[in-house]
């Protein structure tokens, strides 16, 4: 939806001879995807040299997206005190976007304890319920109630020096649960198992792409990927996950392409010897800036990065060709073949 709508915005741009950024920017209501686009419209290489009519071709292309913001309304935190360690416990599991280090800095920083005293003990469905990696809910869900059970452990150490207290504190043991934002859920009830919560996350990329017009070959350049969800619990992680995300979207425009059977519906592209993905050459120069207001009503201030963060790097990359060409690419991947043919060599 994103590929064709955010090409669709392009082309109107295109077509009334106005900036794509100012166009997204008088017709989106948005006002953290305001603060980006702003960022987004003073980005030297946005209003830098583009197309030409040699063999490499530059063009910069942009685009926009938004995520619901969603959670698991009954998250729970199980904190134990152990031999003068705080054992954090959640059923929530990590598939590598740093739910147990999220846990671990989040009780960390509630009790005012350095990290080397808090261990995360998570994916065990036998310990309180957590959040299913997914969606974007896993870091709402999970950092209000770590901060509930650090309120609540601090209130049965009958102190403010938790760090002083813990030695004699072993077995001590208390249950956090995920609060209500301050204004509510965007609606009564959940749908399995997942509130949706009031607002929307937002994004804008823009990317920078050098096209080879003999070959047929795409090299993005560089990508600037602007993100609002809040409050950034985790810096060093959501970089990554937000570079990672990148990398992700230029798999998907430029070489991802699953085969299938059409006899038997067996997928024929299932190994990485059949199966294209973005390697190191064709990563480009990532620059993230988070937006980290908007969302004060939740609980620690901050939502999920997950969709949010990939959504629109497709579309920004062959807005980007489109600029470079005047072609415009309608199907995914945007192979070599596909390029050519458009641009009639």
């Amino acid at each position: 939806m994103c590929w064709a709508l955010e090409q669709a915005v392009d082309e109107m741009a295109h077509r009334l001879g106005q900036d794509p950024i100012a166009l997204r920017r008088r017709w989106d209501g948005n006002p953290k995807r305001h603060a980006l686009y702003d960022r987004a419209a003073a980005l030297p290489f946005w209003s830098g040299r583009r197309g030409g009519t040699g063999r490499f071709r530059r063009g910069v292309g942009v685009a926009a997206a938004n995520w619901l913001y969603l959670l698991d309304p009954v998250t729970e935190v199980e904190l134990a005190v152990e031999d003068g360690t705080v054992v954090a416990r959640c059923a929530v599991q990590d598939m590598g976007t740093g739910s147990r280090t999220v846990l671990r800095r989040a009780v960390a920083d509630a009790l005012g304890l350095h990290e080397a005293r808090v261990r995360a003990e998570i994916g065990h469905s036998d310990t309180v319920h957590g959040p299913t990696s997914g969606g974007s809910r896993t870091t709402p869900s999970l950092v209000p109630a770590a901060a509930d059970a650090a309120a609540r452990l601090r209130e049965a150490l009958g102190g403010s020096d938790v760090a002083a207290r813990l030695d004699a504190a072993h077995g001590v043991r208390v249950t956090g649960r995920r609060p209500r934002d301050h204004r509510g859920f965007a609606l009564p009830f959940t749908l399995g198992g997942v509130a949706i919560g009031r607002g929307f996350t937002g994004s804008v990329q823009v990317a920078e792409v050098e096209v080879d017009t003999r070959l047929g070959r795409i090299r993005p350049l560089r990508v600037w990927s602007g993100i609002a969800a809040g409050r950034i619990h985790e810096d060093r992680l959501a970089r990554s996950q937000c570079e990672g995300a990148v990398v992700q979207g230029i798999g998907y425009a430029l070489y991802e392409e699953r085969r299938d059977d059409p006899v038997t519906g067996r997928v024929l592209t299932d190994n990485l010897e059949d199966y294209r993905i973005p390697g190191i050459g064709d990563t480009p120069e990532i620059t993230v800036h988070f937006h980290q207001e908007g969302f004060g009503h939740v609980p620690g201030g901050g939502v999920g990065l997950g969709e949010i963060a990939t959504l629109p790097t497709a579309a920004c990359l062959a807005n980007a060709v489109h600029d470079a060409t005047g072609w415009r690419p309608y199907d995914m991947p945007i192979r070599p073949d596909r390029l050519l043919e458009g641009l009639g060599t």
